[in-house]
């Protein structure tokens, strides 16, 4: 079998083979340009879409108002004030209700703060507007809120605030923040880097300076660099099977005197994203061409017996 190279064209030919390169290339190079060009202009749209829908105009209706409840703003009020605004003025079947979804005293000042817009004053917006339209048109809007809801009052609201980010989950779109899902995904890196980075840089280390080319080893190589490319949702339904089914006990506190959860927590999810990370992390640190796998013996023993 003849694997010598083949030789490059010369004269004419030469010429024309480098002009269908150039051709080929300032084609690729105008699809790239418009895929990029498109993406920008997708990106744009985007946030400009963000940005009109965040603030602007919003007509707020209240059973209550919340100038009937006290001297001065509700934002403003105590814990102990709070407490007893919900008290005066919800009936003892409802204060039970909440306290058997969680006491009172146990609940942070923003959340008081929620129950009341919620199950007192009874706030609901009954009418949003776009930022371009609330600058553009706030005589229409005003006209508008004036005959289809004359008790409501416009407001100008931007829905990002720190309410939004230190507001819990609630089943009121106008009362819901991200504080759940920001400090969940926060310990959930943060537990994942406590699981993987010790057994990832463990066991590269060792398959780096330490492993030599035995059938074992081999076998746990070839297994890392399979581990490394098994799509996400493998990872997901194993979790699924192993830490939420089967070490439920564990991950779910039971073991530990925890009676109010299911398996389906934080450590769950830390475990089986460090069970997702670790084989790419060992794979990225100590690649199969480097170390223990490009020789007979490990860097280290290289090293010294090139000294």
């Amino acid at each position: 079998m003849n694997l010598q190279p083949t030789a490059l064209p010369e004269g004419q030919d030469l010429q024309s083979f480098l002009a269908r390169r150039h051709r080929t290339a300032r084609i690729w190079q105008a699809v790239f340009l418009a895929a990029t060009t498109i993406g920008i202009l997708g990106l744009t749209a985007l946030l400009y879409n963000i940005a009109v829908e965040t603030f602007g105009l919003v007509a707020v209706q209240y059973n209550v108002h919340p100038s009937a409840l006290a001297d001065r703003p509700l934002e403003q009020l105590s814990f102990e004030e709070l407490i007893a605004v919900l008290e005066d003025n919800l009936r003892s079947r409802q204060i039970k209700r909440l306290n058997d979804e969680k006491p009172l005293l146990e609940r942070s000042q923003i959340e008081l703060y929620d129950l009341v817009l919620e199950h007192v004053v009874e706030q609901q917006v009954v009418g949003t507007w776009p930022l371009i339209e609330s600058l553009l048109s706030r005589k229409a809007i005003e006209a508008e809120v004036a005959r289809d809801f004359p008790d409501a009052q416009i407001v100008f609201r931007s829905w990002i605030s720190r309410d939004f980010l230190t507001r819990p989950m609630s089943s009121r779109a106008d009362l819901a923040g991200v504080r759940t899902a920001l400090l969940g995904s926060l310990w959930m890196i943060a537990l994942t880097v406590l699981f993987a980075f010790p057994v990832g840089v463990g066991a590269a280390i060792y398959l780096q300076e330490y492993a030599s080319r035995s059938f074992v080893n081999r076998i746990i190589q070839t297994n890392i660099d399979n581990l490394a490319g098994v799509p996400s949702i493998v990872y997901g339904i194993l979790g699924l099977a192993i830490f939420v089914r089967s070490l439920d006990r564990i991950t779910s506190g039971a073991a530990f005197g925890v009676t109010d959860s299911n398996g389906r927590t934080i450590i769950s999810a830390a475990l089986t994203m460090a069970l997702a990370c670790t084989p790419v992390a060992v794979r990225k640190a100590s690649p199969p061409t480097t170390g223990a796998w490009a020789g007979t013996g490990t860097s280290s023993a290289r090293a010294a017996n090139s000294t």
